[in-house]
């Protein structure tokens, strides 16, 4: 059995497996993620009517801790919840100066744009000390106060088995009246590597 990525084909070893044959169909059913073969021909043995399923192997969902926030003391992310498919990603906002905050969210750690310019400073915007880590293709997702100091942040990952594999990277930022120019901090990233478990 061998798995494509739309790159690489790979072999990967399976419990059981069809005996070879031609004149068989086979589809992907996309709603449940799932490869179906039914019937062919096997050599001279004439035809069969069974019917496989193939699943792919589980990808266990992760949320990676990566880069530093900034402000004093730094603003943090901390992943509470991996983002599994048909489920909420979330996260714990700590060091939040006010309970006005929210998450940038994008599809790259390494291209604003068509530029391989992140991480990015963002002196340049009055957050010296402060770093873009990653594209901000979705902007102002809400982050809710629970405590003083501290928001949080949940997601809906849809149940799509074509998000399996799929890496978005999510970083918090908080009004901070003091703290700088702008007046605004930004967290640490989080990489959010989508699963199916």
């Amino acid at each position: 059995t061998w798995e494509y990525d739309g790159v690489n084909w790979t072999q990967v070893t399976t419990a059981s497996s069809p005996s070879a044959r031609y004149y068989h169909t086979m589809v992907y059913d996309s709603v449940r993620g799932k490869v179906v073969m039914f019937g062919g021909r096997i050599g001279n043995n004439g035809y069969v009517n069974d019917t496989w399923e193939y699943d792919a192997p589980p990808l266990i969902a992760t949320a990676t801790i990566y880069g530093t926030g900034c402000g004093t003391p730094a603003l943090d992310f901390t992943p509470t919840s991996n983002p599994i498919i048909g489920t909420s990603a979330a996260g714990l906002i700590a060091n939040a100066p006010t309970s006005v905050g929210g998450v940038a969210m994008g599809f790259s750690d390494s291209h604003l744009g068509s530029l391989p310019i992140l991480p990015l400073s963002l002196a340049f915007i009055g957050m010296p000390g402060c770093q873009l880590w990653h594209s901000n293709d979705v902007f102002g997702l809400v982050a809710t106060s629970s405590a003083p100091g501290t928001l949080d942040f949940s997601y809906p990952i849809p149940f799509n088995v074509n998000l399996v594999g799929t890496h978005v990277y999510v970083q918090a930022y908080c009004v901070a009246p003091s703290a700088n120019p702008l007046p605004i901090i930004a967290s640490n990233g989080i990489d959010w590597l989508i699963g199916n478990q």
